[in-house]
């Protein structure tokens, strides 16, 4: 069953999609959409991931962020510090109101690779992490957003990435910040690192990570893809990967 909720955050609400099943799995997956995405983003990989979950007896949420898909907001006053609060809200969300005790799983895209490292890293909630086109150490593009130009926007220093989304200029240090500059600063709990073999975005994050591989972590790269995983000929490996992962593992 899908089922619409709204989370209270602040004097607002953060909107999403509860996959619930209806026998009480030990796994719950949270879905942590990148920048700037949504609940649904590319190919609407996560709500194909979290029905093929369903299948297998293990409930997901995804969740609008702030300023994000259907979640009211100004996009550029969010920084990455901004969704980790969030997130971490929705996990105790999980926890108290839909009285979840099982395990929690992230599956995170993109940039939102630092937040689910960060959030692993403040709390011991989290049993294991699914990185995406995980960009986790500094690549070239965050050099890129340096050379732009920042404009006024209500009271906030922002930066146009283009296609109409403003992003807020801390987002840049925090880039710095919560990139990993060696192995000791990755979250060590089993993680999957899914990764399109010709993305540009994450080519360090790539070449990092495939030097750190132990038991606690698996690396899979798909073939041909891009970041987006925009071919569907990508579409069943990816949704099969990610989802065997998931139901195999013991965390």
């Amino acid at each position: 069953m899908e089922k619409f909720i709204s989370i209270p955050w602040n004097d607002d609400f953060l909107y999403g999609v509860f996959h619930e099943e209806d026998y009480i799995s030990d796994k719950m997956v949270v879905f942590i959409h990148g920048i700037p995405g949504d609940r649904v983003d590319a190919r609407r990989l996560p709500v194909r991931i979290a029905r093929n979950l369903l299948k297998y007896h293990i409930s997901s949420i995804r969740v609008d962020l702030y300023a994000s898909g259907v979640s009211k907001g100004e996009f550029g006053s969010v920084t990455l510090a901004d969704q980790k609060e969030q997130i971490k809200y929705i996990i105790n969300y999980v926890r108290n109101n839909l009285h979840y005790r099982g395990k929690i799983i992230l599956v995170a895209f993109s940039e939102a690779a630092k937040i689910a490292n960060v959030i692993a890293r403040e709390c011991d909630d989290i049993s294991g992490i699914c990185y995406c086109n995980g960009i986790l150490v500094k690549e070239e593009i965050a050099d890129s957003l340096r050379v732009k130009r920042l404009y006024m926007r209500d009271g906030m220093l922002v930066a146009n990435i283009g296609f109409g989304v403003w992003l807020n200029s801390n987002i840049i240090s925090e880039i710095d910040e919560w990139s990993l500059h060696n192995t000791n600063e990755l979250a060590c709990l089993d993680s999957l690192f899914i990764y399109g073999e010709d993305d540009d975005l994450t080519t360090k994050s790539k070449q990092f990570i495939n030097g750190i591989i132990d038991n606690y972590y698996r690396m899979e790269v798909i073939k041909g893809a891009d970041h987006l995983f925009t071919n569907s000929i990508f579409d069943k490996e990816i949704i099969s990967t990610i989802s065997s992962w998931i139901i195999e593992t013991t965390f």
